[in-house]
């Protein structure tokens, strides 16, 4: 595990921690007993061995930091979920996270005084980025986007996505509410969104871009006061 730089002053929570976390290779025994029955079952029905590894070291690495945050057993974390499956602490409400992975690298967020949302994305080549977009992104996102150059357009798909599953996930909502219902641009950040009105729940947010250190890009996302 790695702790990341918060990429901006005035941090949401206080204190607001970042970690990379890398899938790579299972943890040792004793802190994979620190999952629950719950989770150790849920990492059994993931059918490919790399699936279920990512899965294990992930959640593994959320109760050790989470744990560290709280000054607690990792083992004696109880976790259940809001109303469209986003995680939370049973007895620690105050205490805000998120978790996203892609490939054989985890981001967490850890923060105390407002809802936050992380995502990260590997960085790989994307040969539908425009059809994506249409899908997904407004036609001002759609012209910012088509402005880069084309060596610079796959990486700039990815940190729009990026920034908008952040927001999604800091509100709770999930793909419940469309991506394309909303703008995050690709102005360096923290950037002010504004969710809902007629188009779903309404909220205010900032998103901000995570340098990573790694082939992949990141973003964190949080309910602004």
């Amino acid at each position: 595990m790695r702790r990341l730089a918060v990429p901006f002053d005035g941090a949401p929570g206080a204190p607001l921690s970042l970690w990379l976390v890398s899938l790579g290779s299972l943890p040792a025994a004793a802190t994979l007993a620190e999952l629950s029955p719950a989770e150790r079952a849920r990492a059994e029905r993931f059918r490919q061995d790399r699936d279920r590894r990512r899965y294990l070291a992930s959640h593994a690495a959320l109760r050790q930091l989470l744990a560290q945050h709280l000054g607690e057993s990792a083992a004696g974390l109880r976790f259940d979920e809001g109303r469209h499956g986003k995680p939370r602490l049973v007895d620690h409400p105050d205490c805000h996270f998120n978790l996203s992975h892609s490939g054989e690298l985890a981001l967490i967020g850890i923060g105390s005084s407002a809802e936050i949302g992380v995502d990260i994305e590997t960085l790989v080549p994307m040969p539908d980025a425009e059809a994506l977009a249409r899908l997904h992104y407004t036609v001002a996102e759609q012209e910012s986007l088509g402005s880069l150059s084309a060596a610079a357009r796959d990486e700039g798909f990815l940190r729009l996505w990026t920034r908008k599953e952040a927001c999604l996930k800091a509100l709770g909502t999930g793909l419940s509410l469309a991506p394309s219902t909303f703008d995050v641009g690709l102005a360096p950040g923290p950037v002010g969104v504004t969710i809902g009105g007629s188009a779903g729940r309404p909220g205010r947010l900032e998103v901000c871009d995570i340098p990573t250190g790694a082939a992949a890009v990141a973003a964190i996302a949080w309910l602004a006061a």
